[in-house]
């Protein structure tokens, strides 16, 4: 039966669309997980690895690009298991956004659970355990208040800073399945630089580490830091620090000694 007292669980998948488009409030809690690709949400992207959990009473707008993608949903209107929302702190008026790195274990989930309905079980039981199950390991990476926009910053930020800003916008946006643009939109929201400024002053910072603390030649250095050249990273070091990475590292090196015969 097809009415407001139905019992309803749903789950899907969508692969490669040539464009999808929802705009309306489904009157039931609902699991998004884009695994490939980039799912829009109102005015914010979800790349890989985001999910959102959109309350029944929740008007949302959802759509994507004719490009690849993929991405699941899982609903339901059990008013039960509704309730053990709200005990567990969940709210009808706040959408749950997070991101997981863990793509396996929530695909596995999903997969199992449309292509695998075990024989001789009770659907209901079956479709709330495989809900339950979902929702309980994407609440820990639930953010309630934090931006996806946001989110993909830190998530960019910590890229960066782990590669020690060898990389540049192009790598982040390919990465991350957002456009150029968009980078630089949230860059300047949060950090008020563009991307590419924020990748020179890691590279700029490792650079003076590594200047301090090894061996390293100037070379080395600037392959370290994802410059092409010797000659590249000495004219980018000495436009950002008006001085050469030799005298710096000579500056670096006798301020650190004079600290050290002070203690």
């Amino acid at each position: 039966m097809d009415n407001e007292t139905s019992l309803l669980y749903t789950v899907g998948k969508s692969v490669f669309p040539k464009k999808y488009e929802l705009s309306k409030a489904p009157q039931r809690w609902t699991i998004f997980y884009v695994s490939e690709g980039v799912l829009y949400f109102g005015k914010e992207q979800l790349g890989k690895g985001d999910f959102i959990i959109v309350p029944s009473s929740f008007s949302h707008y959802l759509a994507t690009k004719k490009e690849k993608n993929c991405f699941y949903w899982f609903a339901t209107n059990d008013e039960w298991l509704i309730h053990t929302f709200s005990i567990a702190g969940y709210s009808k008026n706040e959408v749950m956004r997070g991101y997981t790195d863990c793509a396996q274990t929530v695909t596995d989930i999903l997969e199992k659970t449309i292509y695998r309905f075990p024989k001789d079980c009770d659907s209901r039981i079956y479709m709330m355990s495989r809900f339950t199950c979902l929702l309980s390991y994407l609440s820990s990476y639930a953010a309630k208040t934090q931006k996806i926009s946001e989110q993909l910053l830190l998530r960019c930020i910590s890229h960066i800073e782990t590669s020690y800003g060898a990389l540049n916008v192009d790598d982040l946006a390919k990465r991350f399945f957002v456009s150029r643009r968009y980078l630089y939109a949230i860059f300047k929201e949060y950090k008020n630089v563009s991307p590419i400024e924020y990748i020179i002053s890691v590279r700029m910072k490792a650079a003076d580490k590594f200047l301090l603390t090894t061996d390293y030649s100037i070379a080395k250095i600037a392959e370290l830091t994802g410059y092409s050249s010797y000659n590249q990273f000495t004219r980018a070091y000495k436009e950002y620090y008006a001085m050469q990475p030799s005298k710096k590292r000579e500056l670096l090196k006798s301020h650190y000694l004079a600290t050290q015969n002070q203690e």
